[in-house]
């Protein structure tokens, strides 16, 4: 079941066989969409470490450790290309400075960006950022200046929502970007929240 408002997210457990350990976001991109999703994960760097204060010290999560143990969300993307897995985040470009950019969150965080200081990977939704296709170069290096800081919001240029499922068409192809990783260009994209896909062990 997903957090509720004011809930406490995990509890200690100990860590059960089959745990995937991922290095970082780009590994755990392949343990989601190499087969059947992982009963349970635990990844080591990157976006998703990032927003759940998750250990880089592998040693952590070997079977019978007790560590926290909490139902995590993934976002299922639907594309020209095929379907994929996310846990962190998707992202559609052609640049950031040029073009509309469509960011789908269900971590907090791009690298050192706040790009959603709301979400919550275990909420049943994922958080938008759209950039409009009019904002300036300008005020887009403005903008990408305060998004270390979550600074960024609010602005006319932004448009932020909170959603289950969310589709888009592109009259030109942006690139796709799923958990960091390059999947190519598409002109349609459509994301959901698969709520409480797997549980994430930190």
């Amino acid at each position: 079941m997903t957090i509720r408002k004011g809930e406490d997210w995990g509890s200690e457990i100990v860590i059960p066989e089959g745990i995937v350990v991922a290095a970082d976001d780009e590994a755990l991109f392949s343990h989601l969409n190499s087969g059947v999703i992982p009963a349970s994960i635990a990844v080591l760097s990157g976006d998703l470490a990032r927003t759940v204060s998750s250990s880089a010290d592998s040693s952590r999560y070997r079977h019978g450790e007790r560590a926290i143990g909490a139902p995590l969300d993934l976002l299922e993307v639907t594309h020209d290309g095929g379907v994929h897995r996310a846990a962190s985040h998707v992202v559609a470009r052609r640049s950031w400075l040029r073009g509309p950019v469509i960011v789908v969150a269900n971590a907090q965080f791009i690298g050192e960006w706040d790009v959603a200081p709301r979400s919550h990977p275990n909420d049943g939704y994922m958080d938008i950022t759209e950039v409009d296709e009019s904002m300036s170069p300008g005020q887009r290096v403005l903008a990408r200046r305060r998004l270390p800081t979550a600074t960024h919001l609010p602005h006319p240029g932004l448009r932020t929502l909170r959603s289950r499922e969310q589709s888009w068409d592109f009259a030109k192809g942006l690139d796709l970007f799923v958990d960091g990783v390059r999947i190519g260009r598409t002109r349609r994209l459509a994301v959901r929240v698969l709520a409480d896909a797997t549980s994430i062990i930190f």
